[in-house]
């Protein structure tokens, strides 16, 4: 079916918004609320986010962010681990890169970005042990020798020396041990040639051997595996006690995102929940809630017993192990890393998490814009305001040129809200606007809007997809007026 698109022009005036960065220099705006990995490194927590990474100074207890525009090498960072005995933190990234950090030092280390081969170079995981460091990627494991600062080794340990995504890596000081996507294999830690696939074995006395593993540890004598099923609460954890591999608290763990062991203790991490083991056999639980919210991702213990959590809804979550108060932070920033469409005036700039699919479908995505004004974003959610919840795939923005402080946003099947002064004003639907919904269903709103713009005497025009009323226009009075087009183009065809 063809389609006729009305574009928005939106013209951009970044001077006063930026006027702390000199001209031809780059700065980013990135999300660190979604916190991956989180690792104790001295006086440093490091946080890695979908966003970005950052540290915690346990002197100051200032944040610090880390970039490429701060001298990172590469952006998508998917995994991190520290060497104590290098003082180093490794940075592993989607594209096989690796930055290995000192305290004021980043050496690039790119040998797998760089090789030619057809495979998965995600970096999954890094096992660490004295100065050697286990790449887990999606082809096989890389060893690198830290203190030198390049790759010793590459094991390929698929069977017949075939790529074989590896998830987690870890020793008992007898056996080497791989989770990968095809089971758990292990070799001898005192065997020189494991560059040679016939060394590494998989374990097949383990239930569900054949499938994905995501996770495996050697604790107190035994160890601890992780089965990853596609499916909600079909996740298993077998431990191994020398003998025979049973399942392990099958009846409360059924979703694990990773195992950790830290400061002696195991930890099997879940969404919404942490499970911990001390070595005497004592466990508990962490419910590590902020602002009532809990999706932990990652956890280490850090000095004086206190736990760190690298949480996917409140970035870098503390608290002390006896205690039960919990505190997160993480740098200011919008609170997602989806950005669709963005408008600035004045001082302000507005960006809109939204989407559309290929087809001009619903993403159906989280109704959350964010504002940028002095130098601070404010992030505003169905937490804030509630009429959000209502208004997926947040798609348009504009701000009035006469009153920069005020600025709609359009939703593509929610209608539109508007915003003054930071502050909710409205929410336009087909009750109070000439706006029409799609669905003839009472109580469901479906009305897609598609662009938005201010004309000269500042009265606001919005396109409003597959309906009649595919033009509506607010006056700057106040009142709506509604353009029934359906004899000119069919409903649908203006987006």
């Amino acid at each position: 079916m063809k389609r006729f698109f009305l574009f928005i022009s939106f013209f951009f005036f970044f001077q006063n918004i930026f006027s702390q960065i000199a001209i031809g220099e780059w700065r980013d705006h990135l999300s660190y609320t979604y916190g991956i990995n989180v690792e104790y490194a001295g006086q440093r927590i490091y946080n890695l986010t979908k966003g970005g990474l950052f540290y915690l100074d346990l002197n100051s207890y200032s944040l610090e962010k880390l970039t490429k525009v701060t001298g990172l090498s590469d952006v998508t960072a998917t995994t991190i681990k520290y060497s104590s005995s290098q003082d180093l933190l490794i940075v592993g990234y989607a594209n096989g890169n690796i930055d290995l950090i000192s305290t004021n030092t980043i050496y690039n280390l790119p040998d797998i970005k760089h090789k030619q081969m057809a495979a998965d170079k995600t970096i999954y995981n890094i096992y660490v042990e004295n100065s050697t460091a286990y790449i887990c990627t999606g082809f096989g494991i890389v060893v690198v020798n830290l203190e030198r600062k390049e790759v010793k080794d590459t094991y390929i340990i698929g069977p017949a020396g075939t790529y074989l995504a590896v998830y987690d890596f870890d020793s008992d000081g007898t056996y080497y041990y791989a989770a990968t996507q095809k089971g758990i294999y292990k070799a001898l830690t005192s065997d020189p040639g494991l560059v040679d696939f016939s060394k590494w074995t998989r374990i097949e006395t383990i239930p569900n051997y054949s499938n994905k593993f995501n996770s495996i540890k050697a604790y107190n004598g035994a160890l601890y595996a992780a089965l990853d099923l596609s499916n909600w609460n079909e996740d298993t954890v077998y431990k191994y006690d020398g003998s025979i591999w049973l399942k392990y608290k099958d009846d409360l763990i059924k979703n694990v995102q990773r195992i950790e062991v830290s400061s002696n203790k195991l930890f099997i991490v879940e969404p919404y929940r942490i499970y911990s083991l001390t070595e005497t056999g004592q466990d508990r639980y962490y419910y590590a809630y902020t602002n009532g919210l809990s999706y932990p991702k990652d956890v280490v213990m850090g000095p004086s017993d206190r736990i760190w959590i690298a949480d996917a809804i409140a970035g870098l979550v503390y608290k002390y192990y006896s205690q039960e108060t919990w505190y997160s932070t993480f740098p200011n920033g919008p609170i997602s890393t989806n950005a669709f469409a963005i408008a600035s005036g004045g001082d302000n700039v507005v960006a809109v998490a939204g989407g559309r699919n290929i087809s001009w479908g619903n993403l159906w995505s989280y109704g959350q814009f964010y504002k940028f004004e002095n130098e601070q974003w404010s992030n505003f959610t169905k937490t804030n305001i509630p009429d959000l919840i209502k208004m997926p795939d947040i798609c348009s923005v504009v701000i009035n040129p006469d009153n920069p402080n005020q600025y709609y946003v359009g939703s593509y099947g929610g209608g539109i809200v508007e915003m003054n002064g930071g502050q909710f004003v409205n929410y336009f639907n087909e009750e109070n606007s000439t706006l029409q919904n799609i669905s003839s269903t009472v109580g469901e709103p479906y009305i897609r809007i598609g662009g938005m713009n201010f004309d000269k005497e500042s009265n606001l025009w919005v396109t409003n997809c597959g309906v009649d009323n595919s033009i509506s226009v607010r006056k700057k009075d106040g009142t709506w007026k509604g353009f029934n087009l359906k004899n000119y183009i069919n409903a649908g065809e203006l987006a």
